[in-house]
């Protein structure tokens, strides 16, 4: 029959005979090969498709699987199945998550059809056999990034970044999106469990005060959570027991909770700290009444 078709491709019964042979699993291959051909030349869409998929059934190949896919979803896409086009390139994408063609293909495809949660969803499904860490945090941002700026979903975006930080606990692209995307949701606490998580990823002590500060701002200011608020002041000053505006946050603070005796230590830091002689009068001063209206500490009072 191949050598009929060889004479006349267009052969009826040449083509008819083959394709009852489609049926027999032995003959399938080797008859789909065959067939491909004739029906590409002829235009026929539907059939050439479904040789098409006998070929990706049978291929032990994953380069090969993943071109026939591709030639199925075009197939498709020209035929106005769309969504077909789509099913194909989902198992493209399933062969190789890494093919930036195939990701290229499905993201403009369900940008037409409007299928972003059918699109997250393959991406998602795409995960689940990816070894390779680099690949796995390729495919978490474009789910994150799908979440966050076409699904407007702030909680799986975020919990995608989470995933992203689970795989690779460096990463300070994750860690900056979790900080943008609860700052615009405006979720402090979470703002907070972030900015504190990146406080223990940079290196810098000066970019750790900075964000432990941060963080114990939005406690103090925001949530109003004064005891989480001193915790946060606290660790700025176990990094700098010099740091100025963590010393004045935390007088504020102890003032506010009545708590004379961490605040006599605030004083007394201060006090070792002040060079201007006026200034250091100044705080001694105010420890001096502490010691005697608060602690009733009449000693230490006279001392001060």
């Amino acid at each position: 029959f191949q050598q009929v078709l060889g004479i006349d491709p267009g052969n009826a019964v040449a083509i008819a005979s083959l394709e009852s042979l489609l049926g027999q699993d032995d003959q399938q291959l080797a008859v789909a090969k065959i067939l491909e051909p004739i029906y590409r030349g002829a235009n026929q869409v539907a059939k050439l498709i479904s040789t098409l998929e006998i070929m990706v059934d049978q291929s032990l190949d994953p380069g090969e699987k993943l071109g026939l896919l591709h030639q199925i979803a075009e197939l498709c896409e020209i035929s106005g199945e769309q969504s077909q086009a789509f099913a194909a390139l989902g198992r493209a994408l399933k062969e190789d998550p890494a093919s930036a063609e195939t990701q290229q293909r499905l993201d403009t495809l369900a940008s037409q059809m409007g299928a972003f949660e059918e699109l997250v969803g393959l991406y998602e499904s795409s995960t689940a056999d990816v070894v390779d860490e680099q690949l796995m945090v390729a495919l978490l941002q474009k789910i994150a990034q799908i979440y966050e700026t076409t699904l407007a979903d702030v909680e799986k975006a975020a919990a995608t970044y989470e995933r992203i930080l689970d795989v690779n606990p460096s990463s300070f692209e994750a860690i900056d999106a979790l900080i943008q995307l609860y700052n615009k949701a405006q979720n402090f606490d979470a703002l907070v469990r972030a900015v504190v998580r990146k406080s223990e990823m940079v290196e810098s002590p000066d970019d750790r005060k900075a964000l432990l500060s941060y963080a114990a701002n939005v406690r103090e200011t925001v949530s109003e959570d004064t005891a989480a608020a001193v915790e946060l002041y606290q660790q700025v000053l176990a990094i700098d027991d010099t740091d100025a505006a963590a010393l004045d946050a935390l007088e504020k603070l102890y003032i506010r909770l009545e708590n004379w005796e961490a605040l006599k230590d605030i004083y007394t830091r201060k006090t070792e700290l002040a060079t201007d002689p006026d200034e250091r009068r100044k705080v001694l001063r105010v420890l001096g009444q502490v010691y005697d209206a608060e602690l009733k500490d009449v000693d230490r009072a006279i001392d001060t």
